[in-house]
């Protein structure tokens, strides 16, 4: 797993831990050289020893001369997980993001229609995927002030 920066001055995040994956993506880069018969299914999970070099400087070469997007389609195209780094406009509105329900337009009682995010733990039921509107500013001060012992439930603040 790692990023790696592309032609676009943008990034691919590159995750290739089995060894058919890897055999696939280099095949696809026109590097068959860097794959081995020997390597263990185990060795997935390693730093790769002395390969480990041989393989980053195949994918930043690889990237370093290609935008973001060809390498993008390229490995889609094979479906080798190798995926665009979003910037937080481009993520808000990908299809994944769109398909899970994670952004939604909510109206706000103060600030009318709004764009929202939710809550990646509603996909689990471990949360509720909306979330309700933030409060106002000192909408809750009272009560804070009460449970500190600052003031009293009839508004009096106390000396301190």
């Amino acid at each position: 797993y790692a990023i790696y920066a592309t032609r676009d001055r943008r990034y691919v995040g590159v995750s290739l831990l089995e060894p058919g994956l890897l055999a696939k993506f280099c095949e696809a880069i026109g590097r068959p050289d860097l794959v081995f018969g020997d390597e263990r299914p185990e060795d997935r999970h390693s730093d790769h020893g002395e390969r480990a070099a041989l393989y980053r400087t195949a994918i930043t070469n690889y990237c370093a001369v290609r935008t973001m997007d060809e390498i993008d389609q390229a490995m889609r195209a094979r479906d080798i997980p190798v995926c665009p780094v979003l910037n937080a406009d481009e993520a808000l509105a990908s299809p994944q993001a769109l398909a899970r329900g994670m952004v939604y337009w909510d109206t706000d009682p103060h600030d009318g229609k709004v764009l929202r995010i939710g809550n990646p733990l509603a996909r689990a039921g471990l949360a509720d995927l909306h979330r309700r509107p933030p409060p106002r500013l000192g909408a809750h001060t009272r009560d804070i002030l009460v449970e500190l012992g600052l003031a009293t439930e009839q508004g009096k603040t106390e000396s301190a």
